[in-house]
């Protein structure tokens, strides 16, 4: 089953025994959908003035501020008919081996920042998931 968030700006569709945070009073507004393993979800909404692909440069310097020996990589992002330039990364933590990805596209009057992250050996399914909540925020209010 699936639940659904809508702000009236986004929507998107995410499992049902998955955990949705949103904080609508921090500026950006952001929201994070948490799996019930090591993985989540997150939305960072800007106005449509910010440059997506700076974004996701600082999210590359705030991950490698936080975490020793982080490799990041240049990444290309396609999502049925979206595409999107961002980084794939990878660090550790706590013993263990995580893979982050972050990008940020323009969706009608805003500026989305998208990170996705969760233990490496379980990133391969969720990524599917992420993908799917992705393209359906996308595709939602499309015409």
């Amino acid at each position: 089953m699936t639940a659904v968030f809508d702000n009236g700006k986004i929507r998107f569709m995410y499992p049902e025994n998955w955990t949705l945070a949103e904080d609508g009073t921090m500026d950006p507004p952001t929201v994070t959908v948490q799996s019930p393993n090591s993985g989540f979800w997150t939305l960072v909404m800007y106005s449509e003035e910010y440059d997506p692909d700076e974004l996701a440069s600082q999210v590359v310097l705030a991950m490698d501020e936080e975490y020793e020996a982080l490799e990041s990589n240049p990444a290309t992002f396609e999502l049925g008919d979206y595409k999107a330039e961002g980084y794939e990364m990878f660090f550790s933590c706590l013993d263990l081996v995580v893979t982050a990805k972050t990008f940020a596209v323009r969706h009608h009057d805003l500026t989305l920042l998208l990170l996705w992250q969760g233990e490496s050996r379980d990133f391969d399914e969720l990524e599917l998931v992420f993908q799917a909540m992705t393209l359906g925020m996308l595709q939602s209010g499309d015409t």
